[in-house]
């Protein structure tokens, strides 16, 4: 008997104690977020049939991102790094490959592309598939998470840094830390520098996908949350 109770306070005692260390290995670093209450199925958020005609095109494994070109071709990427267009929708031809993650594409106008690869970093593909690799970090620190992309009327590339804790794929870490560390960053291909956008504040909660075509007429990016639930509009 006095042996049992030795063992059951002795399996306490290390269980007490792993609760107490296994947080100090932890890779995460969680962040206190309070969700908005919920509105249930009403509103914007009531059932509809709005997407009811869409028909699925058979592309290949995981793509990400469509893009279209001044001829109407598309465009878009897979895992594994492959990038590919079509000039009829149905159809697709590999034109090239960045051994990467490539998650947003822009048109360069040239046959060619900008291409946001969240392993490779921000790149560009020319006509015939060669790859050249623009910047893969600022300051001597890596470009984690390359996410999106967008070029503005200047020729500058306004593109998303998801995170500077977390790579792709340790994407769920960053969703279970929700320490909002993502950045909008424009790079000038004339001087090859990258400048970071806004005040640390605002440049600390922008991460993930940047929606909105730079013109000379929108000067507005729509930056959403990769894990928070929120939407950004950034006067440029």
């Amino acid at each position: 008997m006095k042996r049992t109770a030795t063992v059951a306070i002795s399996l306490i005692a290390l269980g007490l104690g792993a609760l107490f260390l296994l947080p100090q290995w932890a890779p995460v670093s969680a962040v206190i977020w309070t969700p908005p209450p919920n509105p249930g199925l009403t509103g914007v958020f009531a059932p509809n049939r709005a997407l009811s005609a869409i028909t699925e095109v058979p592309v290949g494994t995981a793509p990400e991102h469509v893009a279209c070109d001044a001829e109407g071709r598309l465009y878009t990427s897979l895992d594994g790094g492959a990038v590919l267009r079509s000039d009829t929708g149905s159809e697709w031809l590999e034109i090239g490959n960045t051994d990467g993650r490539p998650l947003g594409l822009r048109p360069d106008g040239q046959d060619g592309l900008w291409i946001a690869d969240s392993m490779a970093g921000l790149l560009h593909m020319d006509a015939n598939g060669a790859i050249t690799v623009l910047a893969t970090e600022l300051d001597g620190e890596p470009l984690r998470f390359v996410d999106d992309l967008d070029v503005d009327s200047d020729g500058g590339i306004w593109f998303s840094d998801a995170s500077q804790r977390f790579d792709y794929t340790q994407v769920a870490l960053d969703f279970f830390e929700g320490s909002r560390t993502g950045r909008l960053l424009r790079y000038d291909p004339a001087t090859q520098q990258i400048v970071v956008t806004g005040n640390a504040r605002i440049v600390a909660a922008v991460v993930a996908t940047i929606i909105a075509l730079l013109t000379r007429n929108v000067i507005a990016t729509i930056i959403s949350g990769l894990a928070t639930l929120w939407f950004v509009q950034w006067w440029l």
